[in-house]
């Protein structure tokens, strides 16, 4: 390194004396000497910073900690600052968090690629301290503005769907979400541990993600762990962190998800999952905020709020001796219960036309509609795999359908033709490359049609106990229509 290198550097790490209140900062640069004195600098001045040398390890790594600010190189390997810039942009859990690029190059195509991604800002490289800082400080207040604006949007709409608030992705206008809403606003002003009571598929991480918007650690990481997805001692590691030498493959001391979260909210999903002794461990970092790092004697405080999620009876368990109960009602000061989507089914057709338009979207195909018969397939069906199933039955459906704009019941996947018992209309096998039952395409078209649209409305007239009103509303139809119709399929239960 040469003399005005090194002054240059000396430069960067003197700092300011502003301070930046520990937030946190994603800080992204493939040269390790401007990576390590920029971190420098911004640490000196109060800022919590985390880390990349990639911009795919910098989409990653902002997906699991919600910093307040990415500050990013635009040059480097695996994908570009503008790549990088241009993902999170696109990604609703990342969308709000402003990017400041950094390059050495000043070309005008170049600034206005990064800005055209979504990028907030760009400073050239070599940046100078007071300008670096300044920049960051915009950039932190311009993130303080975007966190206000979805909390005041969030605390004055009434619908579950809050374009770019916390319950964005929480459709639906039934009373139990609009319950669940209002308890997660209740708990806004409390740093207590929140336990979401769910089962598979049912959205938990993102009322946990609702819960740490909504909170005082807003602007600090959002950091997410399935407990289940990962062996015991990885869990361990993963959590508290590790030193040195810890075991084979530990070649330097590296940071837990407890430290990376510190002051913000770490989510523990499938908490059910994680064995008595991680349970104990777990309960004296909520007890004491302390954590001790896998191979270390030092203790090591922490400030982080625990949202647990579990699919799991938990009451149940501590009766089994499988979870432990002092750590159950730490874990459950304020507790949430998420519906199964069987549950709220009249939020159904707002859920499956929020995943339709965002998959026909990521899909690049022209916009497509659900006709009411298909609506009435999914209304009868169960949904065991919940709201997370009907996702991945959309994005089937759209990646079949071609150019087709009404997307009918000949769509939909075989098993929806099933009737409650397991069997079809017709007790028949559906053929394998299609979703209707064979014994559709063995008869004529006004037939085929009339055994349809009959299931159906048997299907709608068993649902609702053969109310004659409430099994027209969901067809669509007027009930005396209802009526004459079941007159002329012999379906009268006399």
């Amino acid at each position: 390194m040469n003399s005005s290198e090194k002054n240059r550097q000396d430069s960067l790490t003197s700092g300011s004396g502003e301070s930046f209140d520990g937030a946190t900062i994603l800080l992204v640069d493939d040269n390790p000497e401007l990576l390590f004195t920029t971190q420098t600098l911004l640490e000196s001045n109060g800022a919590h910073v985390v880390t990349a040398t990639d911009g795919a390890a910098a989409v990653s790594e902002a997906a699991k900690i919600t910093p307040a600010l990415i500050v990013m190189d635009v040059v480097m390997p695996k994908k570009s600052g503008v790549e990088a810039a241009r993902e999170l942009k696109a990604d609703e859990a990342t969308r709000e968090i402003p990017i400041l690029l950094m390059s050495s190059r000043d070309e005008l195509d170049d600034i206005a690629a990064g800005l055209e991604a979504g990028a907030e800002d760009y400073i050239r490289k070599p940046c100078e301290p007071r300008e670096l800082l300044a920049r960051v400080r915009s950039g932190l207040h311009l993130a303080s503005l975007y966190r206000e604006v979805s909390v005041l949007k969030g605390q004055r709409a009434s619908s579950a769907e809050i374009d770019g608030g916390p319950f964005a992705n929480l459709i639906g206008e039934s009373e139990d979400i609009q319950e669940l809403i209002g308890h997660v606003l209740r708990f806004k002003d409390s740093s207590a541990p929140v336990l979401i009571i769910g089962e598979s598929g049912t959205g938990k991480e993102l009322v946990a993600r609702a819960v740490h918007k909504t909170s005082a650690r807003a602007r600090e990481p959002f950091v997410a762990q399935n407990c289940g997805a990962i062996h015991e001692n990885l869990l361990e590691s993963e959590l508290f962190g590790y030193v040195k030498g810890a075991f084979t493959g530990a070649e330097k001391n590296t940071q837990g998800l407890f430290e990376s979260a510190n002051g913000g909210t770490l989510f523990l999903d499938e908490v059910g999952e994680m064995s008595l002794q991680l349970q104990t461990k777990l309960l004296r970092v909520i007890q004491e905020g302390v954590i001790t790092p896998v191979g270390s004697s030092d203790e090591r405080k922490v400030d982080v709020r625990i949202v647990a999620a579990t699919h799991r009876n938990i009451e149940q368990m501590v009766k089994e001796g499988t979870f432990r109960e002092d750590l159950f009602f730490r874990l459950k000061v304020l507790e949430l219960h998420l519906p199964p989507l069987r549950e709220r089914l009249s939020d159904l057709p707002l859920l499956a036309t929020h995943f339709l338009k965002r998959s026909c979207e990521k899909q690049n195909k022209p916009e497509k509609h659900l006709t009411e018969e298909a609506l009435l397939f999914f209304e009868r069906y169960p949904w065991p795999g919940n709201i997370r199933e009907l996702q991945n039955e959309i994005e089937r459906i759209v990646s079949m359908s071609g150019m087709a704009s009404q997307i009918g019941p000949g769509y939909l996947s075989r098993h929806f033709w099933k009737r409650p018992d397991g069997s079809t209309s017709q007790s028949s096998v559906s053929k394998q490359s299609s979703s209707l039952p064979e014994f559709l395409y063995d008869i004529p078209l006004k037939e085929a049609l009339a055994e349809v649209e009959s299931t159906l409305i048997q299907d709608a007239l068993e649902r609702t106990k053969n109310n004659k009103s409430e099994a027209a509303r969901r067809l669509g139809i007027s009930r005396s229509n209802l009526i004459m119709k079941v007159q002329a399929y012999g379906l009268d239960d006399e």
